[in-house]
């Protein structure tokens, strides 16, 4: 990230996207999380975006209540709503105890609705949550067909040989933290500093 933001400074508004992955990518993480009430619960999946995404994109549109990240703000957590009714995490309570994952506190600061990140599709007209293949899939890709994915040629004629996990799945946090982790960057959007 520090390429594009030498590259654009002052130019653009940057928003990463990072994906926390399974390295069996036919198979999706499981992640375990522990809530309020020390309730544990898993998700499958990791979705990393900025401080900047709403200049970007709007994205903190899906919020259903709380707020977006701020800028600087590393140990934060915005969850779907299935996952907060699960926990009975409540909004308007002023004492909450943190979310821990992998040892590491995260203020929940905001809940998502699961359908409205479906309604913030990427470039691609896809969402922005990681991804999973077929394992007869990975097994039948000729090594023709996997230059041609990987050189960015013909990705339409395989898009059908991916899912991505259903945003209950997934939590969304700080890009940063999530790189810091052993996120990976997957995209990147721009939006020019003169549209702000």
């Amino acid at each position: 990230m520090p390429v594009f933001k030498s590259l654009f400074h002052g130019k653009a508004v940057i928003a990463p996207r990072i994906w926390m992955e399974s390295e069996e990518r036919t198979r999706p993480l499981r992640i375990e999380a522990r809530t309020i009430n020390d309730q544990p619960f898993i998700i499958q999946g990791l979705t990393g975006l900025s401080s900047e995404e709403p200049r970007v994109t709007g994205m903190d549109r899906i919020l259903i209540s709380g707020r977006w990240f701020e800028p600087g703000e590393s140990k934060a957590v915005l969850i779907p709503s299935r996952i907060a009714k699960l926990i009975g995490y409540d909004p308007n309570r002023q004492e909450q105890k943190p979310l821990t994952l992998w040892g590491m506190d995260l203020t929940i600061v905001g809940v998502f609705s699961e359908e409205m990140l479906k309604q913030f599709p990427d470039l691609d007209g896809e969402i922005l949550t990681p991804v999973t293949f077929p394992s007869e899939t990975v097994i039948e890709m000729s090594e023709v067909e996997k230059e041609a994915l990987e050189s960015g040629d013909d990705v339409r004629n395989f898009q059908g040989n991916y899912r991505h996990l259903q945003p209950e799945q997934i939590l969304i946090m700080p890009a940063e933290t999530l790189l810091e982790l052993g996120g990976q960057l997957k995209a990147v959007a721009l939006k020019s500093s003169e549209q702000d």
